[in-house]
């Protein structure tokens, strides 16, 4: 049994390093994760889930979006960039969307705006989706807002060039779904983590692995059948999200981002 305050930091097989020399510098990084937590424990963990950021109120919402407001002199309450990150049915309806601050993230809690409930209800009345729908517009209409995400141009939102007008974001998500041109993207993690690393994989899993002290959180999106006797039987697969409860969903997408807002303060800090 593993002793109270010890921690577990899974790694590769060292015999596999001499038959793919590209697990090497994952290996390296381990380690120095392991010493790392070793000095000074797990530090790059979110703050404990609170009730408001994955079931928030309309007033939840107002009073998140309202710390990214510029003061009368000149500063924000958040100087951001901010993480973004979409889970959405196979068809393309948003379930939710999730933001968290990449300014001193550990310190601060995201929000996950719900769209669609377990079931595929509508969070919302239409009434408070008019008042929420207004703030992700203006969110995500507002140049001087900084998004960054995890292929957050190929899938969540797409890209338009401010220069040209060309737009490279017709199949993206928030497009599609609720016809967003969205502006002010400032960074992707899974671009960044190619371009630092482009031997390493390049999963928001593996990314969060190197970057966090993060659980595998990405495994609860998971499941493995038993009772399933089809030739695959042991094959875990992606349970469909309007079957899962609304707290794993959503507390699933707030990990996401704030993988994503550390992720992308480390990455910036091996691209300078």
């Amino acid at each position: 049994m593993r002793p109270k305050g010890t921690f577990l930091i899974p790694i590769h097989d060292p015999k596999s390093v001499f038959t793919n020399q590209t697990y090497a510098f994952s290996m390296r990084e381990d380690w120095r994760k392991a010493a790392r937590i070793q000095r000074e424990g797990p530090t790059r963990i979110p703050p404990t889930v609170q009730p408001w950021q994955w079931r928030p109120t309309v007033a939840d919402v107002e009073t998140w979006f309202r710390m990214l407001e510029w003061e009368q002199d000149g500063t924000r309450m958040d100087a951001g960039p901010w993480s973004v990150d979409f889970e959405a049915t196979l068809d393309g309806r948003p379930v939710c969307v999730g933001f968290w601050s990449c300014d001193d993230p550990m310190n601060k809690r995201g929000i996950c705006v719900p769209v669609l409930s377990q079931g595929g209800e509508n969070y919302w009345t239409s009434e408070e989706w008019n008042v929420v729908n207004g703030i992700l517009r203006d969110f995500f209409t507002n140049p001087n807002l900084g998004k960054i995400g995890h292929n957050l141009v190929g899938y969540d939102c797409g890209y338009i060039d401010p220069g040209s007008g060309e737009k490279w974001n017709s199949r993206a998500l928030i497009k599609q779904a609720w016809d967003i041109d969205v502006v002010g993207i400032v960074g992707d993690t899974m671009a960044a983590h190619h371009t630092c690393f482009p031997e390493l994989k390049t999963s928001l899993a593996f990314v969060a692995s190197m970057t966090t002290d993060m659980n595998p959180f990405k495994l609860a999106v998971w499941e493995d059948d038993d009772e399933d006797d089809t030739p695959d039987k042991g094959k875990p697969e992606w349970v469909r999200i309007l079957e899962r409860p609304d707290d794993k969903t959503r507390i699933y997408n707030l990990n996401d981002n704030f993988a994503q807002a550390v992720s992308w303060n480390v990455l910036v800090e091996e691209m300078s």
